[in-house]
């Protein structure tokens, strides 16, 4: 490993971390550079499908998530108005028996840590915080990271894992900044003896509204419900830290179904992040530098794919490398692999969103479809996204 030079990751989120595993396992060393001055991950709950779980697997990660992560048992929806029950996607011991895997909830700081510690146990890769990327230039030979503070990386290719707001895409490929969607998403965790019982047991609500949905779950071994109010939003600060307002959400959500408003009054703390979304690339690589995860395809978040994806990427980015031995020809390979599905799943996830917010005549006809859809062509529905890897 010494003879060669590293992989230079630029970031060190969820997806950044898992090529830095993934890399290394194939032999690699490798260089994360992460702008903030510490490795940290900032949100609440993250739903990882049996193709995420899979991928975890593959790092030596999942069993250092298993002790905090929920095992689901099904994903149940709701008519948020009237709060009746609409259908039920099973998960548990039937789908995990389908897919070779379990459908997980966790909480994305615990997710972020898993992958933190594998990192730290590997010899071939170095973290390093507080280094931004300023400036990079792909050359025959390799390619130079220009940071911040004037000082240049050398590695033998890039790997850009820095967000949807990626500052290294936009010089490779100019012209690719996301757009706002007009929604925001608004977080909150609630202690389990704050929240409904019926609530923390280990499955997905699901409650659609006129433009707006609520999802739930429990994530931190049950110990925290997990909650996150989708809207329309004029907030569209590239951030996601923002401070969301109760009343807003109440005032948004008053037409809800009892239960629905009693759920959403108790948390008095709320965080919010706007939406973005970026049409799929043509290609993610330009020379010895390529895109990974939301720098490459956010995803929106009604399908609850965004995690899973990047961790497939990073396991696809090692494979490809390991078997192509040439990190042009690697990275080129990544990319015509990863953009079909990547896409279908961005295009998918948007139509889910649609779905999910309908109003008037078209959510009653959509309530009854779904009333009527047996739950096994339900789940089956989803095969071509949770059989990835197996």
């Amino acid at each position: 490993m010494k003879e060669r030079r590293p992989i230079i990751v630029a970031g060190g989120g969820i997806g950044g971390l898992a090529a830095a595993i993934a890399l290394a396992d194939k032999g690699w060393p490798v260089e994360v550079i992460e702008r903030a001055s510490e490795f940290r991950e900032i949100g609440a709950g993250i739903q990882l499908g049996p193709n995420g779980a899979r991928m975890l697997e593959a790092l030596g990660v999942a069993p250092l998530l298993a002790p905090s992560a929920i095992r689901l048992t099904e994903i149940a929806v709701y008519d948020g108005l009237s709060g009746s029950h609409l259908a039920s996607l099973p998960l548990g011991a039937s789908a995990e028996e389908r897919y070779g895997a379990p459908y997980w909830a966790v909480h994305r700081a615990d997710l972020h840590g898993a992958l933190l510690r594998r990192c730290e146990d590997i010899d071939g890769v170095r973290l390093r915080t507080g280094v931004a990327l300023a400036r990079l230039q792909s050359t025959p030979d390799g390619v130079i990271v220009g940071t911040e503070t004037g000082k240049n990386l050398q590695g033998a290719g890039l790997v850009l894992a820095d967000g949807v707001w990626s500052t290294g895409r936009c010089q490779l490929f100019p012209r690719t900044e996301a757009r706002f969607l007009g929604k925001t998403a608004s977080r909150a965790l609630l202690a389990a003896p704050d929240a409904p019982p019926s609530m923390i047991e280990p499955r997905v609500g699901l409650w659609l509204l006129p433009h707006a949905h609520v999802v739930h779950y429990p994530v931190k071994a049950g110990s925290q419900l997990n909650i996150v109010v989708i809207l329309k939003d004029d907030w569209m600060e590239q951030r996601w830290d923002g401070s969301g307002e109760q009343v807003f959400i109440e005032e948004r959500l008053a037409s809800a179904a009892p239960a629905l408003r009693e759920l959403v009054a108790i948390p008095g703390q709320w965080g919010r992040w706007p939406l973005y979304e970026l049409d799929p690339l043509k290609r993610w690589s330009n020379g010895l530098v390529t895109l990974l995860g939301d720098a490459a395809h956010p995803v929106l978040p009604f399908l609850a794919q965004g995690a899973s994806l990047a961790l497939e990427d990073a396991v696809t980015l090692a494979d490809s490398l390991a078997r192509q031995g040439d990190v042009l020809a690697a990275w080129q390979s990544y990319g015509n692999q990863r953009r079909p599905r990547t896409a279908r799943l961005q295009a998918t996830s948007k139509r889910n969103g649609r779905i999910y917010h309908l109003s008037g005549p078209s959510r009653l006809a959509r309530n009854l479809a779904m009333r009527n859809l047996p739950a096994a062509r339900l789940l089956a529905q989803y095969d071509w996204i949770y059989e990835f890897g197996r």
